[in-house]
């Protein structure tokens, strides 16, 4: 990649046009500006900002209403994700900084905020700061969580990490909640589990789930979950405890990072009393 004349500053993509989850809108390999569009939005950008030297990693400069499902569609398509990146398509950037975001990679990572390098924000008196943990660093520490009261979040940095195409998953059914606990922290501190997450369905019923990103699947246990015609996510798992057995499966990256914006979790459940698809 030749460097541009903003020294280690390069470009990230191809234009998206309107919907990011159609085939023909896949970037291609060349590096410039990417506008973000979808058809009730207007167009958003997201741009690869620097080399981090320290983490050794790429830091993408991200506009706040770019959405988690915007930022899978052209990262995951070019082999890079971010590190902490939260279920629900329609999350934001700006929401997620100003906020709080966790994800089942965040034993590993953090929260969200903790994989933001700097911001740019308009404060109350007109003024753009930007900071980072050397500049304006009582700023840069304050701003999550802030709720956005100590100014309007403009752009964020984030650090990405190379991505791959599935997940290799494993589910095990736990009974009794101190089983359930020590099986979660025991997972949690296996650094080589890139995603770790528990569904509890009692107080003393849950599913360990430990993930770990792949090129490589079996096709017989291949599970694209979020499929329309897909059970949901938490009714699927489910199905390991009721059956008490443990599983394997092979998820597409993106379907695994959204496996819970079709259910919004079981929010629909609830709420709605809406059925789930039966498992296939």
């Amino acid at each position: 990649m030749a460097d541009s004349q903003q020294g280690d500053r390069a470009f990230l993509g191809a234009t998206v046009f309107k919907e990011l989850n159609s085939a023909k809108d896949q970037p291609g390999s060349d590096f410039f500006p990417q506008r973000l569009q979808t058809r009730d939005q207007p167009a958003y950008t997201l741009t690869l900002a620097s080399w981090d030297w320290k983490q050794r990693s790429w830091i993408v400069r991200v506009e706040p209403l770019v959405t988690m499902g915007q930022v899978t569609a052209l990262l995951t398509s070019i082999g890079w994700t971010l590190p902490v990146l939260p279920e629900l398509d329609d999350l934001t950037v700006g929401g997620l900084i100003m906020g709080t975001g966790i994800e089942s990679s965040s034993h590993k990572y953090g929260l969200f905020q903790h994989i933001c390098t700097a911001y740019e924000l308009v404060l109350a008196d007109g003024s753009f700061v930007r900071c980072t943990p050397s500049e304006n660093s009582d700023l840069f520490y304050a701003v999550p969580w802030s709720c956005g009261t100590l100014g309007f979040l403009v752009a964020a940095e984030i650090r990405i990490i190379p991505a791959k195409k599935y997940v290799r998953l494993r589910f095990e059914p736990v009974w009794g909640l101190e089983a359930i606990c020590d099986k979660f922290t025991r997972e949690s501190q296996r650094l080589e589990n890139h995603f770790v997450e528990g569904l509890l369905y009692s107080l003393d019923e849950a599913v360990i789930m430990t993930g770990v990103m792949t090129d490589q699947a079996e096709p017989s246990k291949l599970n694209s979950i979020g499929n329309y015609y897909k059970p949901w996510f938490f009714k699927h798992v489910e199905n390991y405890l009721k059956t008490k057995r443990e599983g394997l499966e092979y998820i597409p990256l993106r379907h695994y990072y959204h496996r819970h914006t079709r259910s919004i979790f079981w929010e629909l459940q609830v709420r709605l009393g809406v059925p789930s698809r039966p498992a296939l």
